[in-house]
């Protein structure tokens, strides 16, 4: 779980020099990292660690039908905050998230062999994979993630599932050599809840030379169905105008892939990311969003308004407060005034049907006076947000 920069400088230098930690536990602080190595066929990152190319064969501008990739890939965890339940047991599995038309998915084995449970923050797994190309020439993504074990909305566990790792690679046509292309697609597409439409987009060009390829067909993916297809410009680009209206708030897996020709090889797919996210309209009163805010009692109440892409409000999002002790200092101005809110147990926000907000009335009594970051988690992924923060200061008499 990271602050929104746009928010909070101060929570930003807060987390860049390592001093802050969410209270309460959240998925998103604390996440599996994949390490993939020892590649046969070789491959190459493209572009993250979390999405290699499998390298072609020039003669055929792919791999050949049936060819066993097999690699090491290694999990650990990114513990920034140490928020996790261990030990967490985590199940991976794989899909294939791209691939040409009438292709069967790939056949992956070696995942979970053994099965992964991570003891502590500082343990790792690793799985000796190997995936089969399927026999239909064209691009393919396969995406290794968890399965269970993990959950982002802050599940038992409290592990996030990190970015997960894409695996791209292209069959060849025997007797076809082609020159090589490259596509990629932009990333991350980020669409507000219930939005119409979202546009998706991909640039396809020469391996050789960057040079644009145009008049191209080029296929898009959501969450491994296909969506639409588009045909290149004269820059090479492939625009698709998606209707969005229904994606569930959070990250999708967004590929696109290009089925080549025996003038060019097919084009490994770029594993990228469409974002869905609420109009956050913002913390209302009693705290300031400026950060001005200094507060004296025993509790105070957390209150936020979110809405839909048309301002229509959401009354069964789910919010998850978090704070982060930063300075000793009161930084903030203006004296609020005591309230007579009793504090909630927990965490978890609740919908205020009249108002149309969410409302936590947050337990300060055992806390030090100074300056706070407060963080409100809405399950929005991580692609186009981290969370919604404010800065406050509490001066309450000891």
């Amino acid at each position: 779980m990271k602050t929104r920069l746009t928010l909070c400088i101060l929570a930003l230098s807060l987390m860049l020099t390592g001093t802050v930690s969410f209270a309460a536990g959240k998925s998103e602080i604390t996440k599996i990292l994949y390490q993939a190595s020892s590649f046969s066929p070789p491959a190459t990152q493209a572009g993250a660690s979390v999405n290699w190319n499998v390298t072609n064969d020039p003669t055929i501008g792919g791999i050949p039908a049936g060819t066993s990739i097999a690699f090491t890939l290694g999990y650990s965890i990114q513990a920034n905050g140490n928020t996790a339940v261990y030990p967490a047991a985590v199940t991976f599995g794989a899909k294939t998230n791209s691939k040409p038309a009438g292709a069967q998915d790939a056949i992956v084995t070696g995942l979970n062999s053994p099965a992964c449970t991570f003891s502590s923050s500082s343990s790792t797994c690793t799985d000796h994979v190997t995936i089969v190309a399927p026999d239909i020439p064209g691009a393919y993504t396969v995406k290794i993630q968890p399965t269970s074990g993990t959950n982002s909305s802050g599940g038992q566990s409290g592990l996030g599932t990190g970015s997960g790792i894409a695996i791209n690679f292209t069959v060849g046509a025997p007797g076809c050599p082609s020159a090589n292309t490259v596509l990629t697609v932009t990333s991350p597409v980020c669409v507000l809840y219930h939005q119409p439409s979202a546009t998706l987009s991909a640039t396809l060009t020469l391996a050789s030379n960057d040079g644009p390829l145009s008049g191209q067909t080029v296929q898009f993916n959501v969450d491994g169905s296909l969506v639409g297809t588009a045909v290149t410009d004269g820059d090479g680009v492939a625009s698709l105008s998606y209707n969005s209206s229904a994606l569930a708030v959070g990250d999708h897996d967004l590929t696109a892939s290009y089925a080549g020709s025996c003038s060019y090889a097919a084009a490994i797919s770029n594993a990228g990311s469409l974002g869905v996210t609420y109009n956050f309209v913002g913390f209302q009163q009693p705290i300031n969003a400026d950060g001005s805010s200094i507060f004296k009692g025993a509790a105070i109440t957390v209150k936020i308004k979110i809405t839909d892409y048309y301002g229509a409000a959401v009354p069964d999002a789910s919010g998850h407060v978090f704070f982060a002790f930063g300075t000793p200092a009161i930084v903030g101005t203006d004296a609020e005034p005591i309230g007579g809110s009793s504090p909630d147990s927990g965490n978890t926000m609740r919908y205020d049907s009249v108002a149309d907000q969410y409302i936590f009335n947050w337990d300060v009594k055992s806390l030090v006076n100074g300056t706070y970051t407060v963080l409100v988690d809405l399950n929005e992924g991580s692609a186009c947000s981290n969370g919604h923060t404010v800065t406050l200061s509490l001066q309450r008499k000891k």
